[in-house]
């Protein structure tokens, strides 16, 4: 019990984990738009209004104590480009609001985790990300 009200569902606290790939940055700035007409939910994880598939490449972002840290470790890509289909951020119950930008797969890194990323290199939050 805690402040009057007893911890138990659906007053209780909850740890939300990701079950799929978050670490990654923008490979380019290309990117697919697809809206949809027959959506039902503007919030909707699984049916969203509009969505967004460009190609992305994993980075070395670390995690600690159940948060990612603020910048990426490094920005070196892991892996070759992938597409990602992106969602609003209102669809979502975990959230990516900044993502770097790597130009491509190169084995060297655009920015190293020691530099502040300057916010052209960013991801900006909301469903177009400029």
């Amino acid at each position: 019990m805690r402040d009057g009200v007893e911890r138990k569902f659906p007053y209780c606290d909850y740890e939300v984990r990701p079950l799929s790939k978050w670490n990654y940055a923008f490979a380019d700035g290309q990117f697919t738009v697809e809206e949809r007409e027959d959506w039902e939910a503007p919030f909707s994880t699984e049916r969203p209004p509009i969505s967004m598939t460009g190609s992305f490449v994993e980075i070395d972002w670390g995690f600690d104590n159940g948060l990612c840290h603020q910048v990426p470790d490094s920005c070196v890509p892991l892996t070759p480009p992938q597409q990602v289909r992106l969602i609003p951020y209102g669809c979502t119950n975990l959230r990516m609001t900044e993502m770097p930008l790597v130009r491509g797969w190169e084995p060297t890194p655009l920015l190293s985790s020691k530099q502040k990323i300057p916010r052209r290199y960013m991801a900006r939050q909301g469903i177009f990300f400029a």
